[in-house]
This record gives structure tokens, sequence and C-alpha cells, in this order.
């Protein structure tokens, strides 16, 4: 089945022409059978041997094509290439991938030179403390003072720029180059890892842990002494600039790919670095490793960049949350307590006027009968009303209101405000007080 999908495809690429190429570059990416089957040949090189240099080749016509997705189509197996050809070279099988070794030398060739053919250049610039830059403010530099001395401080910075290749051209791959192409070639990939598909991403952790942890035992496991003990694999050898360009992708791949397959090959290469000692490798592993922390719920939530919140046009109210209310929330007023219990009487009754000589004497209500002095604003009246009013009396008479005088004379006043006693009688059976309450009324002459 791989063999037939490997021919079909080898047969679409030979026979497209120039108009069909964009259309083609457009769907190649999601043909998951076809890439499934590149794979399948270049891990099993001995079995698809006659395959391997037909692939090798149609996949670096693609690259040298104008397409741009044609070309990232073949950076997506470079990881699988590295470790194949490195893995062969470790057995000494380097002739079985000769033609392994002529793409990668092609690829390494082609981005060592620019379109017009002279030797090519990637420089930028590391942000500065001394300049703005999207990651911080500059500290004391105002439109005040800039200086003479700030102003050339400003132009030293422009000047420390950290710049990749030139890079010599190549023939073939020795021991002496043979690790710094790795390298050139995992920094090209790195440059278009944001543009990849995820399945390229799974395959580079995957090769990733084969290339630090062939030839060591894992961690727990016994080596047995029996005769059936399976050969130990040579270890493929490494530098520290090949393991940096390594965690720079895998870090990529913690949030755009597998994180768990990403996380466990950071480990792994952190465990190698420590063997061989690459203090700069184990520097950016343990910072790989510390800022799992502050990534804790959104690793495999978020992709790694810039988000932008935009806000919509139209306004819409807040969602709040069912935690964010709770009973602490609502305060219940209490009542006080001093509110008198109102009994349901007759009519007209309850409507006394407060005592003043109550509240200066502090005298019980049920001690006895109680005196409720004339309102303030009798004071305003005059003598002969004030002797009337002291003399009066004003009883209750089958529910009515009679005055009673005791010269026997009619209350001529003109206006006034007549205060009654509030006299508390014992009931027939002694047991519940009988209160008589007076009223404030005001009396107007004829």
């Amino acid at each position: 089945m791989t063999e037939q999908t490997i021919k079909e495809w080898l047969a679409d690429c030979a026979a497209l022409t120039p108009d069909e190429i964009h259309s083609f570059a457009s769907t190649v990416h999601h043909n998951s059978e076809v890439i499934n089957a590149i794979l399948t040949v270049l891990d099993d090189r001995q079995k698809y041997n006659d395959l391997v240099d037909k692939v090798c080749s149609t996949l670096f016509s693609l690259y040298r094509s104008k397409e741009i997705e044609l070309k990232r189509f073949t950076l997506g197996f470079l990881p699988t290439l590295i470790y194949v050809y490195l893995n062969a070279v470790a057995h000494g099988e380097k002739k079985s991938c000769l033609g392994i070794e002529a793409l990668l030398i092609g690829l390494y060739n082609s981005e060592s030179v620019n379109d017009y053919g002279e030797a090519q250049v990637i420089s930028f610039r590391l942000p500065s403390l001394a300049q703005a830059s999207v990651y911080h403010e500059p500290m004391s530099l105002a439109p005040a003072s800039l200086t003479e001395s700030a102003l050339r401080r400003l132009e030293l910075c422009n000047t420390k720029l950290v710049k990749w290749g030139p890079l010599p051209q190549l023939e073939r791959i020795i021991p002496q180059n043979r690790l710094s192409v790795m390298t050139a070639l995992l920094f090209i990939y790195n440059q278009h890892i944001s543009c990849l598909q995820k399945s390229s991403l799974d395959q580079l952790c995957k090769v990733s842990s084969k290339l630090v942890t062939q030839g060591f035992n894992k961690p727990g496991k016994r080596v047995s002494y029996s005769s059936d003990v399976p050969r130990v694999l040579p270890r493929i050898p490494v530098t520290g600039k090949f393991l940096l360009e390594i965690l720079h992708s895998l870090y990529y791949s913690i949030f755009n790919g597998d994180s768990v397959l990403a996380l466990q090959a950071v480990e792994e290469v952190h465990q190698r670095a420590c063997y061989q000692s690459y203090t700069d490798v184990m520097l950016v592993s343990n910072a790989i490793k510390n800022s799992r922390a502050t990534y804790t719920g959104q690793i495999t939530e978020n992709p790694m960049g810039i988000s932008l919140a935009i806000s919509p046009a139209v306004t819409t109210s807040a969602v709040i949350s069912k935690s964010m209310i709770t009973n602490a929330s609502f305060r219940t007023k209490k009542l006080p307590d001093d509110i008198p219990i109102q009994i349901n009487r007759g009519e007209g009754e309850g409507l006394g006027s407060i005592s003043e000589e109550k509240e200066d004497g502090g005298g019980d209500i049920g001690s006895g009968p109680t005196r409720r002095s004339l309102p303030k604003m009798a004071v305003n009246f005059g003598k002969k009303t004030r002797e009337r009013l002291s003399k009066g009396k004003l009883r209750t008479v089958n529910g009515g209101d009679a005055w009673e005088s005791s010269d026997h004379t009619e209350p001529d006043v003109e206006t006034a405000l007549l205060t009654t006693e509030v006299e508390t009688k014992p009931s027939n059976n002694g047991s519940t007080p009988h209160e008589v309450d007076g009223r404030t009324m005001q009396v107007s002459s004829v």
C-alpha cells in the first residue's frame, strides 16, 4: 500500500504543469496519506531502497520551486531526514543513504546564497534596555534627556547585531562539518516552524528523543545477563549549538504541538546536556522546565505568541459568575427591639401625645395616674386662658368627649390645646389594668 501511494505521488509530481503547481501546492499539505507514506519510506530505507532516491529527488525539486508552500512541504520532513542520516552514520551505513545526504547538501547550499548568488547573511538586533521595544520601556530616557552621550549610546545599540552566516558552500559532508551543517538546517527549519503542519511538530519531538537517548539505558531498566541481550545502539554525537536549535523547536512545540511529547523531549535533552556538560544548553532547558509553572492550565489551550483581544463594537452586558454573589452580599437589616407592640383597640385610641414629665421623671406607666403637661406652645396663651385650662377637665361620656369645669362655666378660648389626664384603673376582676387615654384636641370658640 505504501509503495503504491508513493508511486502515484511521484507520477503526479512529474506530470505537473506550470499552471497546476499552485493548486497542487495548496493541497499537498493536507494529504496525510502521502505524508505518512514518505515517512515510512525514510524510516525503513532497507525495505524501500529503490524508492528513497526518487523521493529525495522529488522533494528537492519541490523545494527549488517558486511556490513557498512546496518549499515548506519539504522542510516538514527535515527532522526525520537529519535523524535518518545521523543514525546511518553512527551505524557505519553511510553508503546506504547517499540520496538523503545529497538532499541535505542541496538544502544547505540553497540557503547559503541569496537569489543573486551572493553569500546570505541573516542579522537581527536584540532588544536593549536603552531603547524601547515590544518587551519593555526605556528606564530613564525622556525627550528632555536626549544628550550627546545618550544619542551615542543609542547608536551603539544598533551596531550590536546578531548575525547568521555567511555559510561556505559544500560538496560533501565530512565529520568536521557534519554537525555544523545539521545545526544550520535546523536553523532554517525554525525560521518556518510557525507555518508547518502539526504532524511535522509531532515528528520533531519523536526524532529529538531518539537523537539524545540512543545508546543510553533507560532509567530504572536493568541489563539482563541472559544470552538474548539486545545489542546496544551506538550513540549519536551532538554539539551544544545543535541541542540549542532542538530546544528552540521543542519550546514552540510545547504550545502548538503535542505538549506531552515536547515536554518529555525537553527533559531528555536536559539529561543529555548534563551528561555532556553543556552549560548553555542546561541553562536554556532549565528555563523551559521552570517556566511551566507560569503557563499552568494554558499550555494546551493557547498558542505561543501575542494574543490581541479586540472588543466588539456593540457593548454587551458582562456575565457575572455565580461564585461572585454569596449570602454575605445581602445584609439583612435587623428591626430595633424597642418598637412597642400595638394592641388593636377601639377607634381613636393610641393617639395620645407624649408626656414630657414622663421622659424627664422616668415614671412607670402602670404605677398610677400620669399627668401630662401642656405642650410648649401653650405658653403663648394669655394668663386667663392658662388658668381655665388648669381648672378644667375632659371626661369621656359614652364614647364622646365632654368638658367639665370646676366653676360650671363654658370654656371660652379662642384656640387651645386641651390635655387630659390618663388614669389607670383596675378592671373588675383585678387582673388587667384599664387605661383611660386622653387626647390633645384643639377647641375653637364660636
